[in-house]
């Protein structure tokens, strides 16, 4: 049996979010282009449903690992990943965490 082990980041869907979703559907509604600032705050997720973009913005996948090691998912997001004698770790520096993430979880999966 295999287990496999991610590091979430849980972000906060505050009142941007909301701005943002509005704007974004008022487009939708007019068929225009979307002004830079909602193109870019919802990037490659911008044509996709409220509730798909919802859920994939609200958790980001820092790292994530297998018996085969760890890998991070994102290039920017500052983890050391470690392992020794039956372990394995991932160690974050919590001032350099991206913006708007809120808290940490930890999922394991088997």
């Amino acid at each position: 049996m295999s287990v496999s082990a991610y590091l979430i980041g849980v972000r906060n869907m505050d009142g941007t979010f909301d701005r943002m979703m509005v704007a974004k559907k008022f487009c939708d509604e007019q068929e225009l282009s979307y002004p830079a600032e909602v193109a870019e705050y919802f990037g490659h997720l911008a044509d996709e449903s409220e509730a798909y973009i919802r859920e994939q913005m609200a958790e980001i996948i820092l790292a994530y690992g297998t018996g085969s090691g760890w890998r991070t998912e994102r290039g920017d997001v500052p983890i050391e990943i470690g392992a020794g004698d039956m372990t394995k770790w991932a160690s974050i520096n919590v001032a350099d965490i991206p913006e708007g993430i809120e808290s940490l979880k930890v999922m394991l999966s088997w």
